[in-house]
């Protein structure tokens, strides 16, 4: 896949090893002074499995893909990540967590979410995420973006439509687990 240019913006891919095979997830990063590798590092040392408070702990964060978009660097992938979910319990992989974030402007191209992967029985109940694995799972998050912004790695939502990203101003886990697709494929 061809990435657009969008000046000083890192494409950050957490890959994701448990049920199925595998899951990813997509987050920018804002930067105009680090290098892919000084990236590498800040996440290495940032990450938490406290993020993936809701996941069994039979499922994990595997590697970090990073790619500058600005069209000449290659992506460097980080492996050996190895942050494993917290909960007990069976995986459920049909729902996700949705982890929601908040710019200062509106339009869908300021609006970011992620679907966290596969919640563990345990951190669930009738659709719902326990409310101490929600508030957890939220504040692992807001304390790895103030991280990265105190090292100056400003968290974002990159339109790839209009070439632009926009900083991340909060985000927050909401309380009833998403689906990825519109409907889920039904057994007759």
């Amino acid at each position: 896949m061809t990435y657009p240019i969008i000046e000083n913006c890192f494409r950050v891919a957490f890959n994701y090893v448990g049920v199925s095979g595998g899951a990813t997830n997509v987050m920018h990063f804002l930067n105009s002074t680090d290098s892919v590798a000084q990236i590498a590092t800040d996440l290495d040392a940032k990450v938490t499995s406290a993020m993936w408070g809701h996941m069994p702990n039979t499922c994990k964060l595997d590697s970090i893909a990073i790619t500058k978009l600005d069209g000449i660097t290659g992506t460097y992938v980080l492996t050996g990540i190895n942050q494993a979910g917290n909960t007990d319990g069976q995986p459920v992989p049909a729902v996700s967590a949705l982890l929601y974030l908040q710019t200062g402007l509106i339009g869908r191209e300021n609006r970011g979410r992620m679907f966290l992967p596969w919640v563990s029985e345990g951190a669930m109940a009738s659709g719902i995420l326990d409310g101490t694995v929600q508030a957890n799972t939220a504040s692992a998050w807001n304390t790895f973006r103030t991280q990265m912004d105190g090292v100056g790695s400003v968290l974002a939502v990159a339109s790839y439509k209009f070439g632009a990203a926009t900083p991340v101003l909060s985000l927050g886990v909401r309380s009833a687990v998403a689906t990825q697709r519109r409907r889920q494929q039904r057994l007759q």
